[in-house]
């Protein structure tokens, strides 16, 4: 097995402990589970001010139950703004509405979470760009030139 470590500043190398009550100790226990988190991951993010979010159960589940639809669209765009590029004529405004259509389900899918919409629109952004050809020559009317 390959030698897996981490860089100096990544290391994590440093305790705190901590004594809670029984009480405080569930607590802790009930807080880190509702998030999907090991006590000591809750605590950690928890100290260092990241946001600890706790996840309705059934929020959960329809997140995961959009996640296929969300990648089918996802490469659908993806596959259109390849044949695009290839030159096929693909109207502009399909390919808008595909993106408009993906970043509604993405805000969905990440609020159901606890996601600021800002957040999404970010990662959005950049994913799309980031899988667009760079070339893709159009004509007035949007289409493939």
């Amino acid at each position: 097995m390959p030698n897996r470590k981490k860089p100096p500043e990544k290391k994590q190398d440093h305790a705190i402990k901590a004594s809670f009550t029984a009480a405080e100790y569930e607590a802790i226990l009930e807080r880190a589970r509702s998030c999907g988190l090991l006590p000591a991951e809750y605590a950690h993010d928890a100290i260092v001010r990241k946001q600890v979010i706790s996840i309705p159960a059934v929020n959960q589940q329809v997140w995961t139950q959009l996640a296929r639809p969300l990648g089918n669209l996802s490469k659908i765009t993806q596959l259109l703004y390849q044949a695009k590029y290839k030159g096929t004529t693909i109207p502009t405004r399909l390919l808008k509405l595909l993106e408009a259509e993906l970043l509604e389900l993405q805000q969905l899918r990440s609020a159901l979470v606890g996601q600021t919409n800002e957040e999404i629109a970010l990662e959005t952004v950049n994913e799309t760009v980031s899988n667009r050809p760079t070339n893709h020559p159009t004509n007035d009317e949007g289409l493939a030139a």
